[in-house]
């Protein structure tokens, strides 16, 4: 019940070497990066839109706090009913995991942002697209990058969860199976595999992070 660590390494090399693992990974990263991004970006947009306008905010705030307090796996049910047992499905609950996430950080840092500051701007002749581009987005980048880090973390595990569900192409299904045979080695090398990936989406985040603060930093002179 409780493979070496010898065990699970040949195990892991195993999988790789015979493409199961390559193939399962591919699968689950489609429908991550897909759920993900399409939420990502409708979710900055959403939250660009509350934080600017105040009619927006109380409109949308209540609904989106309400749909984030739920655990993620809640939804998947629901749409196993709307959508039946797909993949269009799992890409969705990835997709709604990380609007939510994206959605309510970029609205906390857009209305974090001093008045002050945007009346100045605009009294200088600042329009909307230079607001967005050299007010909004610069001053508010480090609540979208949390909500991008947390929106990838979330839309990562319900895809995984959504596999092991309804039994999809991918690394969820293939802990379903491991389980089913008691191959408790193929169990942890995949476990090892999820959580290498979702270090590794936080890493690269990072470091989009960076450069895209230190490009503000370079346009605004400072």
């Amino acid at each position: 019940m409780l493979p070496s660590p010898t065990k699970v390494a040949e195990t892991l090399l195993s999988l790789i070497n015979g493409g199961e693992l390559g193939s399962a990974l591919y699968h689950t990263l489609i429908k991550a990066m897909l759920g993900f991004i399409t939420g990502s970006i409708i979710g900055i947009a959403t939250g660009l839109m509350m934080g600017i306008s105040e009619t927006a905010y109380e409109m949308l705030s209540p609904m989106i706090g309400t749909l984030y307090s739920l655990p993620g796996i809640v939804m998947i049910p629901l749409f196993m009913i709307w959508m039946g047992l797909s993949d269009s499905m799992i890409i969705v609950v990835s997709g709604i995991a990380s609007f939510l996430n994206v959605a309510l950080s970029t609205a906390t840092g857009i209305r974090a942002i001093p008045k002050e500051l945007i009346n100045s701007a605009k009294a200088m002749g600042a329009q909307n697209l230079t607001l967005l581009l050299r007010i909004y987005l610069p001053l508010s980048a480090g609540d979208i990058f949390t909500g991008l880090k947390l929106g990838i973390e979330h839309s990562w595990r319900l895809t995984i969860a959504g596999e092991m569900l309804i039994g999809a192409s991918g690394l969820g299904n293939t802990l379903m199976e491991a389980e089913g045979l008691l191959r408790m080695d193929i169990l942890f090398a995949t476990a090892i595999v999820i959580g290498m990936m979702g270090w590794a989406f936080e890493r690269i985040i990072s470091r989009i992070e960076r450069r895209f603060k230190k490009e503000c930093r370079l346009r605004l002179g400072t």
